[in-house]
């Protein structure tokens, strides 16, 4: 998956924004457009902090992270709880 260059301005590295796309604690479809899809992926780069990725997938495209920073609290809501 590419990472669009502006996606790195809060990332501290590639392999800090490939971590929570291997292993996502939870992703949501977050907007269509006429050719992209836009998911909102949640998960720990590799030092424990959540972070927040905006990937789009287009038709024939393997995605790219459009975005990426530490994750904003109003996402916690998002997360699933123990027991669920």
């Amino acid at each position: 998956m590419r990472v669009h260059p502006p996606a790195r301005k809060h990332a501290s590295s590639g392999e800090d924004i490939d971590n929570p796309l291997r292993d996502p604690i939870a992703a949501y479809p977050a907007e269509h457009e006429e050719r992209w899809h836009h998911f909102l992926v949640l998960g720990p780069d590799r030092a424990g902090n959540l972070l927040e990725l905006v990937v789009a997938v287009g038709d024939g495209d393997l995605g790219r992270v459009i975005h990426t920073m530490r994750m904003r609290p109003h996402y916690r809501n998002l997360l699933p709880h123990d027991g669920d």
